[in-house]
């Protein structure tokens, strides 16, 4: 049983709501308005808050913060009208647990208090083990010399002890997986699946089916019942990475397993309950895609509850040396060899290079720095040929307009080589083709 406060200027969301948690076991409190809940959270130690958005003078934001700033913090289900819901995200952002619509039902209401309530239960048991979730991180595994790493790591430590949805962004090769696996490895549920799928490139009757499972006969070539991955994922989290590349109807059955937290296979009538964490990922802008009318506004709202910006490898160049120690250690134990020490001057060339394909290039890039090295001493000779072509190994190479008047030429030249072919061209230069299409784009590179 659960101490709840239900805070609701309208009397009979009030009485609605207090008598389906009642039914469920709980002990319920009543508040009118954001004063007088502010006021009971002073001196209640409840579990659970159900607050209204739009409440007079004090809201539900307020009642938000207050919660959260109690000791310990309360947990937080925000209630809004569906053309609140981007108020309802902000007010996620700020530490409330999740927010419903009006119109909910009595299950969806009754799942998501319950997950709430295990939540709290989960972060008693940590803080009272003494455990801290931030000790989970190994060094190794992110690395954060940088500020604007840094900051990543901050929102991985405040969303990991949440169930929020979370949107990762940023450009090909920066590590989004490694965010959502350190999100999944550091939460409740670590103890659950980690399920990933790329989005990009699979047809629509592939991904609904991999996605949702099918049933045997439901299309040609089902020969046989298949569990989807939502299922596979069940108790976990599922990782949806190029999430802006799903087709729009599939978009639509993965927002009502948001709202309705339940699949149903496709050729199939039935649906099946899942508990599930959904962390997806993009390097495209959402916000545009939705403009555009490519992507859906409602599901765009879920996804983005919080989102954690990745920044491109560029953009923290003090992470280049940290990363290439780490990715020198990792391959030179693999190939069973001494880890060699690196030149100042291919140090240099490495902190100036723009990285366009990130950590991915990075890595690759050292690797194949110690496959064609003979020595314990690695130098600029043994850059990957694409780069050393790129950079030709001038002194001038910090002079942004002559590198990238020698990248822009070097990109056209492996287009011309392979008729223009923009996966080919990505292959050799060792970059993503949404990379390469970036690229092209700021370098104003057009087939004529």
């Amino acid at each position: 049983m659960a101490s709840i406060l239900i805070v609701d200027d309208n009397e009979s969301i009030r009485v609605t709501l207090s008598i389906l948690l009642k039914n469920a076991g709980h002990e319920v409190f009543e508040a009118k308005d954001g004063r007088e809940a502010i006021e009971r959270l002073k001196g209640e130690p409840y579990d659970l808050v159900i607050t209204d958005l739009k409440m007079g003078k004090i809201g539900g934001m307020e009642v938000v913060k207050a919660a959260r700033a109690s000791i310990p913090p309360i947990e937080v289900i925000v209630v809004t009208a569906y053309g609140s819901i981007e108020t309802a995200v902000k007010a996620v952002k700020i530490g409330a647990f999740d927010f419903i619509t009006k119109t909910f039902e009595t299950n969806e209401l009754l799942h998501v208090v319950e997950r709430a309530l295990e939540r709290r239960s989960f972060i008693s048991e940590v803080k009272h083990a003494g455990k801290a979730v931030t000790n989970r991180y190994s060094p190794d595994s992110i690395i954060c010399k940088s500020q604007g790493m840094r900051k990543v790591l901050d929102l991985i430590e405040r969303v990991c002890e949440a169930e929020a949805t979370v949107l990762i962004s940023g450009e090909s090769g920066v590590g989004k997986e490694l965010v959502a696996k350190a999100i999944h490895n550091n939460s409740q549920r670590s103890k659950g699946s980690f399920v990933a799928l790329n989005c990009a490139g699979l047809p629509e009757s592939l991904l609904e089916s991999e996605l949702f499972g099918h049933v045997k006969g439901a299309f040609t070539g089902a020969t046989a019942n298949k569990c989807g991955l939502f299922e596979e994922a069940n108790g976990g989290t599922i990782f949806l990475d190029e999430v802006g590349d799903m087709p729009l109807p599939i978009q639509a059955n993965l927002l009502r397993v948001l709202q309705e937290r339940e699949v149903r296979s496709v050729g199939s009538s039935k649906t099946r309950k899942i508990d599930v964490r959904v962390i997806s990922a993009s390097n495209q802008e959402l916000q545009e895609l939705v403009n555009q009318g490519l992507f859906r506004k409602d599901l765009f709202y879920r996804l983005n509850t919080v989102n954690i910006p990745v920044p491109p490898l560029r953009e923290r160049r003090e992470d280049i040396l940290p990363l290439l120690d780490y990715f020198l250690e990792i391959y030179s134990e693999k190939m069973g060899r001494t880890i060699p020490s690196v030149s100042k001057e291919l140090i240099d060339l490495l902190t100036a290079y723009d990285w366009p394909g990130n950590v991915r290039e990075f890595g690759n890039a050292v690797e194949n720095m110690l496959v064609i090295s003979k020595g314990d001493y690695l130098s600029p000779e043994d850059l990957p040929p694409y780069i050393i072509k790129i950079t030709e190994l001038k002194p001038d190479l910090e002079s942004s307009a002559s590198f990238k008047s020698r990248e822009r030429s070097h990109i056209l030249e492996s287009l011309e080589k392979h008729a223009w072919n923009r996966t080919k061209v990505a292959e050799e230069l060792g970059i993503g083709r949404n990379t390469l299409w970036r690229k092209m784009r700021a370098y104003n590179i057009v087939k004529e």
